[in-house]
């Protein structure tokens, strides 16, 4: 009699397991539901999404939905056992979620663990770090610029340095340093050790349209566009004696040709 109630308990129980891992009838978590997910695959920025209880995987780029999931519009969810199924007949129709907060989302599809990001700036961002062989706490530090270690001018004294008898350099720089620019702040710091002139850093990131027109002025290397200013590059330039030459262009995507930068003056 024991013994039966035992495995009448047991058969319970794994009915009950049963309808849990079958049951594909949960509500997506917001953090899911509203955000965009990106990743780079072979190179290419694509996003994921689960809006409106729709399922789309598409390149950024081109719009167009990746070739394996054209059949796949919508999905099912199940919490217990962290399992979105897409309603199409796919070997990949079944993706299975390890972690998620705000920012990343990690899934394991095909076999395959993958991690996506809720924004394209946090995408490329972790792609440069890939890419460059870093870890993130060698990124943040890299990025952590201390701007106070520069010689710099403010746009208010580029007269006095342009009338003076003293040549120097200026490099116009964008002091919001990521990704997409930290690779021309390697390059500087190259320059800076090897250039046999003082180099001087403009910061034009809070350029005003006073300051851009005073500067476009003098030269037509600067625009009287304050938009024109925040770019990624930096432009260096040789300032004195009344004369302005530009000297080069910084624009570095990866830190390896940063590196290799060879300074010629």
């Amino acid at each position: 009699m024991k013994q039966n109630i035992i495995l009448i308990v047991i058969l319970i129980g794994l009915f009950v397991f049963g309808l849990l891992i079958y049951d594909f009838s949960d509500a997506l978590d917001d953090v899911l539901y509203d955000s965009s997910w990106y990743i780079y695959e072979d190179g290419k920025l694509n996003k994921m999404d689960f809006k409106d209880n729709e399922f789309s995987y598409v390149n950024v780029d081109s719009g167009k939905v990746l070739d394996n999931y054209k059949s796949c519009h919508t999905f099912r969810y199940n919490r217990s056992i962290n399992v979105i199924k897409l309603n199409c007949n796919i070997n990949e129709n079944k993706i299975y979620v390890s972690s998620f907060d705000k920012n990343s989302l990690v899934m394991q599809i095909n076999g395959v663990e993958k991690t996506y990001y809720s924004s394209k700036e946090e995408a490329n961002k972790f792609e440069f770090i890939k890419n460059n062989g870093l870890t993130k706490e060698e990124y943040d530090k890299l990025v952590d610029i201390d701007f106070t270690k520069y010689s710099s001018i403010i746009p208010a004294e580029f007269d006095t340095l342009l009338n003076s008898k003293e040549t120097n350099y200026v490099a116009a720089v964008n002091s919001n340093v990521n990704y997409a620019n930290i690779s021309n702040y390697v390059a500087l710091d190259k320059f800076i050790s090897e250039a046999k002139k003082n180099v001087l850093l403009l910061n034009v990131s809070n350029i005003t349209k006073e300051d851009a027109k005073n500067l476009h002025s003098k030269s037509d290397y600067f625009s009287a566009d304050v938009s024109e200013y925040i770019t990624n590059e930096i432009n260096v330039y040789m300032i004195g004696n009344k004369k302005i030459k530009f000297v080069t262009k910084l624009d570095f995507k990866d830190l390896k040709s940063a590196k290799e930068f060879n300074v010629e003056e």
